[in-house]
């Protein structure tokens, strides 16, 4: 399998930003035209009210959400090739009374899904019909708490390892091919193209090499409050930027380009807990770079690259995780907000 491992020193421009932002309250700063109307940069689409959303991910015109425990864990999958969207077919888990699903991740094909201690492969090539091709049970110091798929690698992180496995074959052939440790209390981690980053709660962020598939220690960053939630972004500049969810500290926005010295571009208390945080995707669709951020208190946040809070909408619920994706031509925003999968337009975010 051939993996490209993304050399951080290549590009060497960075974006034009930088100090710590106090702002206010969050209406004080989502801007207003002359009017005094606010200026809408995202809309309601539709909800699926009454769906356990705890875990969410996408592929062009299909949903996947993962939620429940014991016997009432499942993962559904929706569909937005027409409206009102609908959920085509649900996959169902027989878990024991400890045992709950712990993630999802989509790649290619496949939908892997992590409980406590299992991976579980779903061929989702006919979402119609998703059916279990693949599990592998592995003996852990303790849960899994995220898992990442790329193609036929799974990688899933526990509090203090990450599990490697492979399911290569048709159908897969699970094996675990490695298990390193990593430092404590991790949260989640993210897989961009052969690099890993482990968030680390109070010990920061660790980065891993997997360009050859088993993780090495590329580098530790640490950070100035606690780190829930990693991803990172590709844009104009061009630079590599990494947003981080600070919990209760609220979030903040890293220059990476030099990953052995990141530069810390902003930092926003929204109040409340922020638990997710993502970036759109500049690297296959020329759009506005925009953050979204999950707040447990003022819903979907939606951040420009200054830290300016363009506009939110509130979920009336916990905003807990979030994806992206694009259908004809439309950019959604996925929530999962525990009992309920709430799906947002946005606007205005062609460049």
């Amino acid at each position: 399998m051939k993996r490209l491992f993304l050399l951080f020193i290549v590009f060497l421009y960075t974006i034009n930003c930088g100090g710590e932002k106090d702002d206010g309250t969050i209406e004080d700063n989502i801007p207003q035209n002359s009017s005094s109307t606010r200026i809408t940069r995202f809309e309601f689409f539709y909800e699926f009210p009454n769906l356990e959303a705890y875990y969410v991910d996408s592929d062009d015109y299909y949903v996947y959400v993962g939620g429940g425990s014991d016997n009432q864990a499942n993962v559904s999958i929706i569909s937005l090739k027409d409206f009102p969207p609908i959920i085509v077919s649900q996959f169902n888990f027989n878990l024991s009374l400890t045992d709950k699903i712990t993630g999802i991740s989509y790649s290619n094909k496949y939908l892997f899904v992590s409980t406590t201690d299992t991976i579980y492969a779903l061929d989702v090539s006919d979402p119609l019909n998703p059916k279990e091709v693949g599990r592998k049970t592995c003996s852990l110091n303790q849960s899994i708490k995220a898992i990442f798929g790329d193609y036929s690698i799974v990688y899933a992180i526990t509090p203090d390892q990450i599990v490697t496995v492979s399911f290569m074959g048709d159908p897969p052939n699970p094996n675990i091919l490695n298990t390193s440790s990593t430092s404590p209390f991790v949260n989640f981690a993210l897989d961009l193209a052969g690099v890993l980053f482990i968030a680390n709660g109070n010990d920061g962020i660790t980065v891993y090499n997997v360009s050859n598939i088993i993780p090495s220690y590329i580098d530790k960053i640490t950070t100035q409050y606690p780190v829930y939630k990693v991803n990172v972004g590709l844009f104009p500049e061009p630079s590599f930027c990494m947003a981080v969810a600070n919990g209760e500290d609220g979030f903040s926005v890293y220059n990476i380009d030099d990953i052995k010295n990141p530069r810390l571009l902003f930092h926003v208390t929204p109040g409340g807990k922020v638990s997710d945080i993502i970036f759109t995707d500049n690297t296959s669709h020329q759009v506005v770079p925009y953050i979204f951020v999950a707040n447990d208190t003022n819903g979907v946040l939606l951040i420009d690259l200054k830290g300016n809070i363009l506009d939110k909408y509130d979920t009336n619920g916990k905003a807990m995780q979030l994806t992206f994706g694009y259908v004809n031509e439309n950019l959604f925003v996925y929530v999962a907000d525990y009992y309920s999968l709430v799906i947002l337009r946005v606007l205005e975010y062609y460049q």
